[in-house]
């Protein structure tokens, strides 16, 4: 396969013999990346999107835990395989580092959903209203999730 999405936008991936300033560089509809180490293209790809995942949808929970008030003992970025996200009743909050692959909207939504779910570990009628109350496009994000989700899941 060589597209990858990124953010929601779709790229063809292109190996470069240019020097980049970044181990992956996203152009116009290009994700190029230069690698003379022994190792497949999807590994090295996977590194690095992986540490890009970790610092926006970090980046972005701190943000989110800010306008919300509410903080989660701990937010890690993890490889889960059938979840986007999770909230433990010990206020810990996991987030499936395959969310790159979804558009900035769409990472709200499920960080969203996860901080609200330090208020109600449920999902009740209160808990979707706090949702809208703090994501208004929750049910177009949460309708992209269910339209493209098995194949971002799958993609990578």
């Amino acid at each position: 396969n060589n597209k990858i999405m990124y953010l929601g936008k779709s790229y063809t991936i292109k190996k470069t013999e240019s020097p980049l300033m970044q181990p992956l560089t996203f152009s116009d509809q290009f994700l190029l990346y230069n690698t003379i180490e022994n190792i497949s293209t999807h590994d090295y790809i996977t590194i690095h999107l992986k540490k890009l995942a970790k610092d926006i949808l970090l980046d972005q929970s701190e943000t989110i835990s800010n306008t919300l008030g509410l903080k989660a003992n701990t937010i890690k970025i993890k490889s889960l395989t059938s979840r986007w996200g999770s909230c433990s009743t010990l206020k810990n909050i996991n987030l499936n580092w395959k969310l790159i692959h979804t558009p900035i909207n769409v990472i709200n939504y499920v960080i969203i959903h996860e901080f609200v779910h330090l208020l109600h570990m449920n999902h009740s009628e209160t808990f979707w209203q706090t949702v809208k109350k703090y994501c208004p496009t929750y049910l177009k994000d949460k309708k992209w999730l269910k339209d493209y989700g098995d194949f971002v899941q799958n993609v990578y």
